[in-house]
């Protein structure tokens, strides 16, 4: 008795089975059993002719199956014979575009099976509102696949994976998707150094993510402060240094929003004098009043005095050492 054409590597849900051929063992009973676990699996005979039969059965689990065939009670050469399912859970996935990805955008990840054995891959990806997209599958099972989908929609994903008609370890995935194109940055004044800066930024609409700002002015680099007050709104908050245009650039998920960089322009106060207690003073007599330049850096300070009789004079500058940046 021959045992011939029997399946390895088979599917769940799929056709398996061998054919036993007895025209050359003469008169006798042939018994044919399939096992999986020692539990037995329904086969279905078909008859190929006089004496030649194909024995089909589907696996249930991904578990060996086990054939036995016996003539006139005795097995035939090579009975007991093993028979592999291919257990499409131990394939694995990993990428980016299992995790958090930006709309519009291609996205991939990989899906490893070479240590499984070849079966067809299926991936199916769903939107947030349960549109299908339509992945690209490149690869085989002997060297892994490449998967590649551009999401549409900012929202939770979901991807499902299956391999030999089983899912793979960790499906269904849930990657979320973003757009930095709906941040909103709200409008920054002109104001004057050191003055708090204050600012709001709405991501409420463009998924999950988080805000960063850079600023920069001439010579300096301002550090923001920067706080959810909940609902996708952020305030942030910073104070400058220096005079002049600074450049405000905000990031969502290391992108740079819409309308930025903002460039408010900063400059310093007004110098101040305290010259009250010069409403009446004697003549020639040295007579003195401070001045206050509120941050602004050092340079040249020139006082011009002009008396009722139309003639001027320059005064005196000096550094006050006990007030900081004083004159």
């Amino acid at each position: 008795v021959k045992v011939t054409d029997v399946s390895q590597n088979g599917i769940l849900g799929c056709d398996m089975g061998f054919t036993v051929d007895t025209s050359e063992a003469g008169v006798g009973e042939t018994d044919v059993r399939v096992t999986c676990g020692g539990q037995r699996v329904n086969t279905t005979r078909t008859q190929l002719d006089e004496h030649c039969s194909r024995y089909v059965f589907v696996p249930t689990v991904a578990a060996e199956q086990v054939g036995n065939v016996t003539f006139n009670y005795e097995k035939v050469p090579g009975s007991p014979f093993p028979m592999s399912v291919l257990d499409g859970s131990l394939a694995t996935a990993s990428g980016d575009g299992l995790r958090v990805i930006p709309a519009k955008k291609q996205a991939s990840f990989k899906v490893k099976t070479s240590h499984v054995g070849i079966a067809d891959l299926r991936v199916t990806v769903t939107s947030p509102f349960g549109d299908e997209l339509d992945p690209t599958v490149r690869g085989s099972g002997n060297t892994g696949f490449d998967v590649l989908y551009t999401p549409q929609q900012v929202g939770q994903h979901t991807i499902q994976v299956q391999y030999a008609n089983m899912e793979i370890r960790g499906s269904p995935f849930y990657p979320e998707v973003y757009d930095a194109s709906l941040v909103t940055v709200g409008e920054i004044a002109d104001g004057l150094v050191g003055d708090l800066v204050e600012f709001q930024v709405d991501s409420s609409r463009a998924g999950p993510g988080t805000i960063t700002v850079e600023i920069a002015g001439q010579h300096s680099q301002p550090q923001p402060k920067v706080g959810s007050s909940g609902d996708g709104l952020t305030l942030v908050t910073f104070r400058t240094t220096e005079g002049g245009t600074h450049k405000v650039k905000v990031m969502f998920n290391g992108h740079v929003v819409p309308g930025c960089p903002l460039t408010p322009n900063f400059r310093y106060g007004n110098i101040s004098a305290n010259w009250e207690h010069l409403r009446l003073i004697p003549i020639r007599r040295l007579a003195a009043f401070d001045m206050d330049p509120h941050g602004a850096p050092d340079a040249e300070v020139l006082v011009r005095i002009v008396d009722p009789a139309g003639g001027t004079m320059l005064g005196e500058v000096q550094r006050r050492e006990d007030v900081a940046g004083g004159y």
